[in-house]
């Protein structure tokens, strides 16, 4: 985590080549003049509503981020947190696969306000569980709604039925090995000394202590005590959460809205829950063409226009996945230029 991540042309090349096909995808399955007539009818105020709704999914990653750090005994301002939320994902998205990037960014924001590796560690940790345990909810609503309202069949459903099961199973384990201390202590301990061993002869330079992982282990448990004991403060995290997750779904919504379609709200998350969870399977970066793709085709098969479908997949996947990229960028300068970083 201590050295930077650097530019790999190749993933800006894959990256610009993805998103050259996705916008010709789209394009395709809207018709040149039937895309057209639909954008030229789009309604600002809706347009705007959509922008203002993804402004509000990094502002609940920030507030998250600064309810976890003053769990660990910290207090971080609002404003720059956000403005790191906005570098670390348009880093994220132009630099290295696996989320290095944008880590790297925000642990170097986190650094600068006296979090430890393991404390910024764990921040990450407590987000990426409440965001998985909120798509899932959102996933399992989404397909009820299907089942009660599109006439499908609970057979047609079997292989939704596996993902939730796959994606409980993980929880339960987690959660089983949370309440077994010892045991997980001793997991991670093994995990991280065969880590270290091929770390060493890779980069043939010291890992990170072991002293440092069981500091870690003991601060999340610790961390985890004080949030029980604020039922509060547990509760606005998940809220967040909830904002994140759902803050981006609304902006699809009022996408579709600005393009003059009526559409039902279990329909839009049913229709995202999927195609992030496509999106996350395909291996590719970010999901790019099978997100946009899986969400055009999902809407298409719920009876919606296939011209409606393709534009509003387009402008949504604008607004929240390359309008961030520039932003993000104009908020790593100023976090520069206030030593923030």
């Amino acid at each position: 985590m201590e050295e930077p991540p650097r530019f790999d042309v190749k993933r800006l090349l894959l990256l610009a080549l993805l998103g050259s096909l996705t916008i010709l995808l789209l394009l395709r399955l809207a018709g040149a003049s039937e895309g057209w007539e639909i954008l030229k009818g789009a309604k600002t105020e809706f347009i705007i509503l959509a922008l203002a709704a993804e402004m509000l999914r990094y502002l609940g990653v920030a507030l998250s981020t600064q309810l976890i750090a003053r769990f660990l005994g910290r207090k971080i301002e609002l404003l720059p947190t956000v403005a790191a939320t906005f570098a670390g994902t348009s880093i994220n998205r132009l630099l290295a696969t696996g989320g290095v990037g944008g880590m790297y960014v925000r642990y170097r924001y986190l650094k600068k306000n006296d979090l430890s590796l393991g404390s910024v560690s764990i921040i990450f940790f407590l987000q990426y569980i409440v965001s998985a345990l909120l798509l899932l909810a959102a996933f399992v609503l989404g397909f009820l709604y299907l089942a009660t309202h599109r006439g499908v069949t609970w057979r047609a459903m079997v292989p939704s039925a596996l993902i939730v099961a796959a994606v409980l199973g993980g929880i339960i384990c987690l959660t089983r090995l949370y309440r077994e201390r010892e045991r997980l202590e001793r997991g991670l301990v093994s995990l991280y000394r065969r880590a270290s061993d091929l770390w060493r002869r890779i980069a043939r330079r010291r890992f990170f202590s072991e002293a440092r992982l069981r500091t870690t282990i003991n601060r999340l448990y610790a961390c985890l005590r004080l949030a029980r004991s604020n039922p509060w403060g547990g509760l606005a995290a998940f809220a967040f959460g909830a904002l994140t997750l759902f803050a981006d779904i609304l902006c699809l919504y009022f996408v579709f809205s600005a393009l003059g379609f009526e559409i039902h709200p279990g329909m839009v998350v049913l229709g995202y829950t999927v195609s992030n969870y496509a999106g996350a399977i395909s291996m590719l970066p970010d999901g790019l063409l099978v997100t946009d793709g899986s969400l055009a085709l999902i809407y298409t098969s719920l009876a919606m226009p296939q011209e409606a479908a393709a534009m509003a997949t387009l402008i949504f996947r604008l607004i929240s996945y390359w309008l961030p990229i520039p932003l993000g960028f104009l908020a790593l300068w100023i976090l520069r230029r206030r030593s923030l970083l």
